[in-house]
């Protein structure tokens, strides 16, 4: 059976059309994600040339190209391109048969052998080696969804989704460490500052009382671990004594009578991935984190 075809938007900028780059970019991972009954479906590998394609035709003027005036900067190429391409990751469904794809065109991408620099900043990143922008508009992407948009606002399981969305794919870039200048897992620390707090959510949120928010936000934490658990254990940031209390939490969540059997199980599944964890980070303790309590 072929997966179901995903209903994706392009990114709108106000008033402002969309840049050649976003249109341009958006069919590309489209096409990707998309199924086609063409025997020319692209494929990870071929959408990254397409991208890298893209990325030259656009930057480099010469006697045929006349580069787009929008665009043609290679700093302002970047952030058109993982804009975009963000933005509709966070529109593919964690569950989607397609969703995976997205991350095999990130590695594809970051597989290409260019020894071009892109000057990012200030910094100078190698092009796609280094993924030059892709962790600063990550934070813009994740800034820009709202968790506390309220039951009845049309756009609710819209933004709740891309909240989903987008943490399952950054737990999946952590797993894989694709960006090898970018720590993601500071994303799971936040949401587990926020999900398992103790109590949960102690002030009113617009959003739902704390069971409902529970039911959302547990199983985004959870993901992370189970996912991602070791990569999370691994950044400097988690000692001992913190990834206690959270496995604490994530087990007393799995008991809790008031969510749902979803999140009950998915709770205590993190809570047991964990506890394996930190029992193999005790039997090879790593000489290079010291003391970690």
């Amino acid at each position: 059976m072929a997966a179901p075809y995903l209903n994706l938007e392009i990114k709108q900028y106000g008033d402002f059309e969309p840049s050649s780059t976003c249109v341009a970019v958006f069919g590309l991972i489209t096409a990707l994600v998309n199924p086609s009954s063409s025997a020319t479906q692209p494929t990870p590998l071929s959408t990254a040339h397409a991208i890298d394609a893209l990325y030259t035709k656009l930057t480099t003027e010469d006697a045929t190209t006349v580069p787009d005036p929008t665009t043609a900067d290679p700093e302002n190429f970047l952030w058109n391109l993982w804009d975009t391409f963000l933005d509709l990751a966070c529109q593919v469904p964690s569950t989607h048969p397609s969703s995976p794809l997205l991350i095999h065109f990130i590695k594809s991408l970051a597989s290409l052998s260019s020894d071009r620099i892109a000057s990012v900043w200030g910094t100078e990143s190698r092009l796609w080696q280094d993924l030059p922008f892709l962790k600063q508009l990550a934070l813009e992407e994740v800034n820009g969804i709202n968790t506390e948009i309220l039951p009845s606002d049309p756009n609710f399981d819209w933004e709740r989704g891309r909240w989903v969305s987008f943490h399952h794919f950054a737990a999946h870039l952590s797993h894989l460490k694709l960006c090898k200048n970018s720590d993601f897992t500071f994303y799971a620390l936040y949401e587990f500052r926020d999900v398992l707090a103790e109590p949960p959510y102690p002030t009113p949120n617009p959003a739902g009382g704390p069971v409902e928010i529970l039911d959302f936000r547990a199983p985004v934490a959870a993901a992370w671990i189970l996912i991602a658990g070791k990569e999370v254990f691994e950044n400097e940031e988690v000692t001992v004594k913190k990834w206690s209390f959270w496995q604490r939490r994530f087990r007393e969540i799995g008991q809790m009578r008031e969510v749902g059997e979803d999140t009950r199980k998915v709770a205590l599944d993190a809570a047991g991935k964990m506890e394996m964890i930190a029992d193999e980070a005790r039997a090879r303790p790593d000489p290079n984190r010291g003391d970690r309590s």
